[in-house]
């Protein structure tokens, strides 16, 4: 969801995510074992995407927000 190119950011800030079904999780790690992990996920049903924003430690995913994106429909 955004366009900057590689080089605009470092190693630390960039997510990886390979997709599962009809989910994207992007995960971001830093030294001290500490994740993010921020999926999105389809629902086909509605036609909208679910973003889910998790904080993950030793002790398993920590929910931090959820939020539902819907299409802007032209009158």
């Amino acid at each position: 969801m955004d366009n900057t190119a590689y080089g605009g950011f470092v190693p630390q800030g960039t997510g990886h995510a390979v997709a599962i079904a009809d989910s994207i999780p992007f995960t971001f790690a830093d030294s001290s074992g500490i994740n993010f992990r921020n999926t999105f996920v389809y629902d086909r049903t509605r036609d909208t995407w679910e973003w889910h924003l998790d904080n993950v430690d030793a002790r398993g995913d920590h929910p931090f927000a959820r939020v539902v994106l819907t299409r802007m429909r032209a009158p």
